[in-house]
Formats: structure tokens, C-alpha cells, sequence
């Protein structure tokens, strides 16, 4: 049987993704419940299968939305049985997506599934909600004007997930934030960890590296000074 696909990139602050819908060859059934950190379900969750494949890329499948009790089932094509990845995420309720490293906060749930076999009884558990950067401003040391081209870098300071090496969790994106929007807006922060970031910009030199701790769901705001690089001959 052949089996067609599609693929689409996604950009998450500045991180691509590759979403992928693939028609396999059987189907698996999947159903669940999504709760928040004090156990209590989540309405209008997305949740996601995600099968690992190092040397092609994960493959997504997804999103199954959650019914006002929190509950989900879908039934999805797979190519045939094998072990996946589960997760949720609702980022207008605060809960940003787990498409990227940087936002996870442990190993997701593995759920095996087999051809035209239901798995139920999955429990997928969010939080704590992220903490948000809400403006960020960067001048130059010398004028005083404001640097439009800079970028933003954050980093755990730690793994959460002992299999994965602390460098992979790690954003980058411009310092040009969106204005605040919603309660849940801005630039989204691991909550109740250790998190650093530096500002580069063409011609100037890198910022020190910062060290951050935000509360779930308080805001920040940043302001760097940039200094010109030697010879950079902008100012």
C-alpha cells in the first residue's frame, strides 16, 4: 500500500518545526484526559502523538482538541505499531506548545500503539503555566538608540530530562515582541527554573549572560545596553 505525506514548517518564536500528516497503513485509537497541575481537566487542549525518528525526523499527528471535560479520542493513521510520544499544550490558557525543547518541563508519556487497537485511559498533565517576558529593549551604549535588529537568546540552566543534553534547550528570536495582546502574551519562560539569556546584534558586542527566575505567570521586562564591536565602525 502506499502511503502519501505531508509536511509543513512551523515557526515557534523564531524555532522551525516540521509538522507532518502521513497516511499509513492501519489506524490506531487513542483516548484520554488532559489535566493542569492541580489535577483539575483542561477544555480545548491540543494534544499530539509524536513518533520519534532520529534519522528522518519526528513525525507529528495531531492536534486532537479536548471536550469541555477534558477528554480526547481521535482515531489516526500510523504506518504500523510502535512506541509514541504523547503531549498537550494550551498556550491561551498559558501552557506553551512542547513542539519546542525549551518548553518541556519532563519526559512526555510513551503510549505503544498497535494497528486497529484502542489505548485508553491516557493521562497527559500540563504545567506550571509559563512565566512571560513582556518588552524587551535594547539600546546602544553610546547613543542611546534603540537597536532594531537584535535577537534574544534563552537557555535552561539544567535538563529537565536526564537522557538530553542541557544544550538543546535553548530559544532564539528577534527582541521585537509583539505587543501585549492577552494575559498569556509575550515571550514565554519556563517557570520555577534557572533560565539565562544574552542579546547579540550585528556590530556590537554579545550581552553578558543574565540569569533569570520567573514565577508562573509573572511578567519581566528587559533592558540591555549593547556595546559597538571594535572596529565596527557602527554607532
Amino acid at each position: 500500500m502506499e502511503t502519501a505525506a505531508k509536511a509543513t514548517l512551523i515557526c515557534v518564536f523564531g524555532v522551525f518545526v516540521a509538522a507532518n500528516w502521513s497516511f499509513g497503513q492501519c489506524r490506531a485509537n487513542v483516548s484520554g484526559k488532559v489535566v493542569d497541575e492541580t489535577n483539575l481537566p483542561v477544555a480545548g487542549a491540543d494534544v499530539y502523538l509524536i513518533e520519534p525518528r532520529l534519522a528522518r525526523g519526528n513525525r507529528y499527528f495531531g492536534a486532537f482538541s479536548t471536550d469541555s471535560n477534558g477528554d480526547f479520542a481521535a482515531s489516526t493513521p500510523i504506518d504500523g505499531p510502535g512506541s509514541f510520544f504523547i503531549y498537550a499544550s494550551k498556550e491561551s490558557a498559558g501552557y506553551p506548545s512542547k513542539r519546542v525543547v525549551f518548553y518541556n518541563e519532563a519526559e512526555q508519556p510513551v503510549v505503544q500503539l498497535v494497528c486497529q487497537a484502542a489505548r485508553t485511559g491516557i493521562i497527559v498533565k500540563l504545567g506550571p503555566k509559563a512565566g512571560y517576558i513582556q518588552k524587551i529593549s535594547v539600546l546602544d551604549a553610546d547613543t542611546g538608540r534603540p537597536i532594531s535588529d537584535a535577537r534574544i537568546t534563552l537557555r535552561r540552566l539544567t535538563s529537565p530530562i536526564p537522557r538530553l543534553s542541557v544544550s538543546v534547550f535553548s530559544i532564539s528570536t528577534s527582541t521585537a515582541l509583539a505587543p501585549i495582546s492577552g494575559k498569556y502574551s509575550g515571550l514565554a519562560v519556563p517557570a520555577n527554573v534557572d533560565v539565562s539569556y544574552q542579546i547579540s546584534a550585528p556590530g556590537y558586542a554579545t550581552s553578558p549572560e543574565t540569569k533569570m527566575r520567573l514565577a508562573p505567570e509573572e511578567d519581566a521586562e528587559i533592558s540591555v545596553k549593547l556595546q559597538p564591536a571594535v572596529n565596527s565602525g557602527l554607532k
